[in-house]
């Protein structure tokens, strides 16, 4: 999990990384630092998410993933943990999202999170609360040449050495 030391943002990027070769399935192993990357069918197709055929995961700094054929089901969950010595009482996420393809392939994204004590990877499907607004679909302004999407989340009490989990959920 990524560590929050201070009251200053967190940034998570893909520019460094690189995904498996084409073909080889998803694993703790081979997965971006600070994330969890699941699904059925999981496999890398590999970069090219604009022409990709079939379904799976795609990087090209960035994570995309394309249901189709035996891939379904979708989620990466960011894990980061509360090492500040203070009770975190909010967050504002903010991120560009991008729909690289329209039609029947094209999965709606939806983004939700939870606080735990426990650093174990929440069960799979949409975690407790709803980030309603930085969901986004082939119909989202914007999207097919990327927009910012942004939430802040208030009233929350997640204190010093608890989890917070963000998962971005794929589905047709």
């Amino acid at each position: 999990q990524a560590s929050i030391t201070s009251a200053t943002a967190v940034i998570e990027n893909f520019n460094a990384f690189t995904s498996p070769t084409a073909g080889n399935a998803v694993s703790g192993g081979n997965s971006p630092t600070n994330w969890t990357l699941t699904a059925t069918g999981n496999t890398w197709r590999g970069t090219n998410q604009a022409g990709g055929a079939s379904g799976g995961w795609y990087s090209n700094s960035n994570i995309s993933f394309l249901g189709s054929g035996s891939a379904s089901n979708g989620q990466c969950t960011w894990v980061l943990q509360n090492n500040t010595a203070t009770t975190i009482t909010g967050f504002t996420l903010s991120f560009t999202g991008r729909m690289w393809k329209a039609g029947s392939a094209s999965p709606t994204v939806s983004v939700s999170y939870q606080n735990s004590a426990s650093s174990s990877n929440p069960a799979a499907g949409a975690l407790t609360s709803s980030l309603g607004s930085l969901s986004f679909n082939d119909a989202t302004s914007g999207i097919s040449s990327g927009t910012t999407l942004t939430q802040t989340v208030t009233g929350l009490s997640i204190a010093t050495s608890q989890y917070i989990f963000i998962r971005f959920k794929f589905f047709l």
